[in-house]
């Protein structure tokens, strides 16, 4: 069964304030030209400071992704950064956080900031199946 991905919104109504995007595009596209298809998954700053905490806190430093180490030393990305490529190890690394995060966090009081995670979880694993490259910006 051939997995399709999706575009995910989990800021507009967060409008005005930061965010962040993943964004996944074929691997033959090394740009961000528009003739090419990529497919994004935008998130509120209030659910991605949650999440990469979490993430931040799962394992020693030295194990950590690099986005995870620019996200903590930085606190996110700035306008002039240059996104975050994330590699397939990066992208395992996730897949197996991720699934820990959820059953840690939905029956808590924080669940709230953790809604968006089987979308997430969709869209990662999507990126995985469909050998997608992938990158994550601060550009709101």
């Amino acid at each position: 069964m051939k997995r399709h991905i999706q575009n995910f919104d989990y800021y507009s109504k967060y409008l005005g304030e930061t965010g962040l995007t993943f964004i996944a595009y074929s691997k033959e596209n090394e740009s961000f030209q528009t003739e090419y298809k990529s497919y994004s998954f935008t998130m509120w700053e209030g659910y991605s400071n949650n999440l990469f905490l979490k993430l931040y806190k799962s394992s020693d430093y030295i194990d950590l992704p690099l986005f995870v180490k620019n996200w903590n030393e930085c606190k996110g990305w700035r306008w002039d950064d240059i996104p975050d490529k994330i590699n397939e190890m990066e992208i395992d690394w996730l897949l197996e956080k991720l699934p820990k995060i959820k059953f840690e966090t939905e029956n808590s009081p924080e669940k709230i900031y953790f809604d968006f995670l089987p979308d997430f979880i969709f869209f990662i694993q999507s990126v995985k199946d469909m050998n997608l490259e992938l990158k994550i910006s601060d550009d709101y």
